[in-house]
């Protein structure tokens, strides 16, 4: 097991005898909280079982539990359960049971959760963290950085992505367009439409373009303050909605309507 980054937090656990009975993990999505959790598991020479989130999992753990069975209990995105569950969990962390342990993990928690909880928020992972997880698939530099400056910015994206056989292609014609989105062409509109049709397959190469273009625009107007992409982003963010929403959507028609949309923007302006 890959514990990538976390510095602070390993160096605060480090400092732990023993695990807390009740912990609290919060942190953004494909940060690691999971992981994490695993870690804790391996550090104290504890089990670990995965539960449901439901008020009936819950509410069966207090007989689940027995003195000294030295077990993680791990209630995965528990942010999203519902209020009774949250409270049946109160109720038990009221009296925890000797070696036995409940690890909560997602985004923010019940107020009254977390005052009952040593709490742990996910650190982001540095662009050279990610960078030095993908050099055993891609071990170009420049490479690296722009697929991380086009969303691969976890180990979790990079593993998603890792077996794509036209990632690298796709990369570097993602960028292509970008350089050129706002003076776009209907010629090409047309060329793209062809290189989608011919070449990517496989994994969902649309949805994949669209993403990564939407995140190089927000990187680029993070960092050069490049605020005449806004109304072009909106444009892509809908669009990816619509390619998620419904999958079935003709991928060539939503390319079209997409970047024709853009085409216009610029020609009215």
């Amino acid at each position: 097991m890959q514990l990538i980054g976390q510095k602070s937090n390993l160096e605060i656990i480090n400092k732990w005898n023993n695990l807390p009975p009740f912990i609290i993990i919060t942190g953004d999505e494909h940060t690691g909280k999971t992981h994490l959790t695993l870690y804790l598991c391996q550090k104290f020479g504890l089990n670990y079982k995965l539960m449901k989130n439901g008020i009936n999992d819950v509410r069966k753990l207090i007989d689940v539990m027995k003195p000294g069975s030295n077990t993680v209990y791990h209630f995965k995105n528990f942010h999203t359960s519902s209020i009774r569950a949250k409270n049946a969990l109160l109720k038990i962390t009221e009296e925890p049971v000797l070696g036995n342990y409940i690890v909560i993990t997602g985004s923010s928690q019940l107020k009254t959760l977390e005052s009952r909880g040593r709490k742990i928020v996910m650190e982001p992972y540095s662009q050279q963290e990610v960078c030095e997880y993908m050099s055993p698939y891609y071990n170009n530099t420049e490479l690296q950085n722009k697929l991380y400056m086009a969303g691969f910015n976890t180990p979790a994206k990079v593993e998603t992505y890792k077996q794509y056989e036209h990632i690298e292609p796709l990369l570097n014609y993602t960028y292509d367009i970008f350089g050129k989105i706002t003076y776009l062409t209907v010629d090409d509109i047309i060329v793209m439409l062809h290189s989608f049709e011919s070449k990517y397959e496989g994994v969902d190469a649309c949805l994949l373009f669209l993403t990564m273009l939407i995140n190089i625009i927000e990187s680029n107007i993070k960092t050069k303050h490049f605020y005449s992409y806004y109304d072009i982003l909106n444009i892509l963010i809908q669009s990816r909605k619509s390619l998620v929403s419904e999958p079935t959507l003709n991928r060539k028609f939503l390319l079209y309507r997409t970047f024709y949309n853009i085409y216009l923007l610029g020609v009215v302006k």
